[in-house]
């Protein structure tokens, strides 16, 4: 009889570590599949808010002092910070996450950054060291007012030291703005 309950307790004990080997490696698996550096774009018309597209760089842009601005803006007017939502609410002061992390290791670890202001708004949120700015393009908010960006600051071109973050929203002809109390420090 006791030999029949510690075999019992022994099959329970081995489906236990089956079941918890098996959930961990699924909770890795959609864990790492997430972290994939991917780049969103706006999540209007989407069932789940901020679920990212696929798309290239092109939501990245940077600019230098003195040196002229080779954006997606200038190139394609379709990319131009434009409301596709009617509103009539007023421009709200951005606000949200702008980045994930403000102490980096690595300039080539994935960064989220995410903007909240008046639905259908553009927001975009940028970068300053010096005279050297940088920042990811604008994109429209979603029905809640946000919108989301996974970048890397490698990619983006950050280079070491403190930068200051900066969000700004746009809608129609207002413009509001919100600095980040701490600066992004790259190593």
């Amino acid at each position: 009889m006791k030999n029949r309950k510690n075999k019992q307790t022994l099959k329970l004990a081995l489906i236990s570590v089956i079941v918890v080997v098996t959930l961990g490696g699924l909770g890795w698996y959609f864990f790492l599949r997430d972290t994939k550096e991917s780049t969103p774009t706006s999540t209007i018309g989407q069932q789940t808010k901020g679920e990212p597209k696929q798309h290239d760089d092109t939501n990245i842009e940077s600019t230098e002092k003195n040196a002229p601005a080779k954006t997606p803006e200038s190139e394609s007017p379709s990319k131009k910070p434009t409301s596709t939502t009617s509103t009539s609410q007023p421009l709200q002061k951005p606000e949200g996450q702008f980045v994930n992390a403000h102490v980096l290791e690595s300039t080539s670890n994935p960064m989220y950054s995410s903007c909240t202001t008046t639905p259908g708004a553009s927001c975009m949120i940028s970068f300053s060291k010096l005279d050297t700015n940088r920042q990811l393009a604008y994109q429209v908010t979603d029905a809640e007012g946000t919108t989301y960006w996974s970048w890397t600051p490698k990619k983006l071109g950050l280079s070491s030291g403190k930068w200051k973050i900066t969000a700004t929203a746009k809608l129609g002809d207002k413009t509001l703005t919100a600095v980040d109390p701490l600066e992004l420090e790259i190593p």
